[in-house]
């Protein structure tokens, strides 16, 4: 966690852009004795803000939806992680033929296959390369 001063420096932001991002909701620092905390993942948000925001690319309705999207995507990549430890942990070969299955859904649906993505051409646990 960093605080705000050295969080304004890594984003290359001034204090009035942060103040208005934490307001609007954008960021969602955490608050202690100290005042705002932000983590890395806030810090890459702030980034990504800046270059959206900058130059005025994207309007403040578009980096909304934008901001709601990866939100989404961030959720559900946690989902799908939580999901493949489950399957992971089945006993062989359920594992196997779930990564199978997903495969073969791809295919039937036009979608080129990527072994490496579920572990089957590696031998890596399923969904080993998910990051």
């Amino acid at each position: 966690m960093m605080d705000a001063p050295q969080f304004l420096m890594y984003a290359d932001l001034d204090a009035k852009a942060l103040e208005s991002w934490v307001s609007i909701g954008w960021l969602t620092p955490c608050l202690d004795d100290a005042g705002w905390r932000f983590s890395e993942t806030q810090l890459a948000r702030a980034r990504l803000l800046r270059d959206l925001t900058q130059d005025k690319l994207v309007d403040d309705d578009g980096v909304t939806a934008v901001l709601h999207l990866l939100d989404q995507i961030r959720c559900l990549r946690r989902m799908l992680r939580a999901m493949l430890v489950v399957a992971s942990a089945l006993p062989e070969p359920l594992p196997q033929r779930i990564a199978v299955e997903l495969l073969d859904r791809d295919v039937a649906h036009g979608r080129p296959s990527d072994e490496s993505s579920v572990g089957i051409a590696s031998g890596e646990p399923l969904g080993s390369g998910l990051n």
